[in-house]
């Protein structure tokens, strides 16, 4: 109930069945532990129902899933310095990582957070109204071989240096949708992250939330976000976010993250 007193009734999605077959199955470029590509298509047992408002908002970009995410090269002349700052709860990488990240040839060319990580496009949008903040597929790196070699050696005198030998592999998906009022307003709708140390984990969760998505008209979705404005509006910080998360997908939490250590 708003302050109003008026009830607002908990966001229903709408499902619309008339879809081209062809929409139907999505593909995803994995590249997998011997670092070769290959293409899998993934649908599921109960044909996709997606919104045809939702197929035209959103393009979805074909981002190479990495399953074995790691550093091997060596580096020069690394200083102390290098591994201050290091994240030990994300995906943001201290100077040595970066160092290591592009001897490997890793992507570090799409500042979407003005951080510089492994972080590449997934979502663009087509909308008047909603417009992504950011929409983004996330990977860290092991570090193997001869660059675990150089670490072990680095430690001796770069303390830090044990932070990088512990880093474990991590996938995740950031997910940003606002929408502009008929005021000039700019309303965060829907503000997820999902991160996880097992591959096989993310995968599964990336595809159920973006079956979920692409099943939402997210033009309802935000207006329905903006009229419910009395029930979130007051709640602190992440609060905001776990109960538009709940609202429009059933998640209890809008974020799941892993230590990367």
């Amino acid at each position: 109930m708003t302050s109003a007193g008026k009830v607002i009734k908990k966001f229903q999605a709408k499902n619309v069945v008339n879809l081209d077959p062809a929409l139907k199955k999505k593909t995803w470029i994995i590249v997998n532990t011997a670092n070769t590509t290959v293409q899998t298509t993934r649908s599921g047992s109960v044909a996709r129902h997606l919104s045809n408002h939702a197929v035209k908002m959103f393009q979805r970009v074909n981002v190479p899933l990495v399953q074995n995410p790691r550093c091997t090269k060596t580096v020069e002349q690394l200083t102390n310095q290098d591994f201050r700052y290091y994240d030990k709860d994300g995906f943001e990488l201290c100077q040595a990582e970066q160092r290591y990240y592009e001897a490997e040839g890793h992507p570090l060319d799409q500042p979407i957070l003005n951080h510089r990580l492994w972080q590449e496009e997934w979502y663009t949008i087509d909308h008047p109204r909603l417009t992504l903040d950011h929409a983004m597929i996330l990977h860290r790196c092991s570090f193997e071989e001869e660059a675990r070699e150089q670490l072990l050696e680095l430690k001796k005198t770069i303390p830090y240096a044990d932070l990088l030998l512990r880093t474990r592999q991590q996938w995740g998906f950031d997910f940003d949708l606002d929408y502009v009022t008929d005021s000039g307003e700019i309303v965060e709708v829907l503000h997820v992250e999902c991160d996880y140390n097992n591959f096989n984990q993310f995968e599964s969760k990336l595809y159920e939330f973006e079956d979920r998505i692409e099943r939402l008209d997210f033009e309802d979705a935000a207006k329905h976000i903006v009229r419910c404005r009395d029930e979130w509006s007051h709640l602190q910080g992440f609060t905001q976010n776990d109960w538009k998360a709940n609202e429009l997908l059933g998640w209890k939490k809008s974020e799941y993250t892993e230590k990367a250590i």
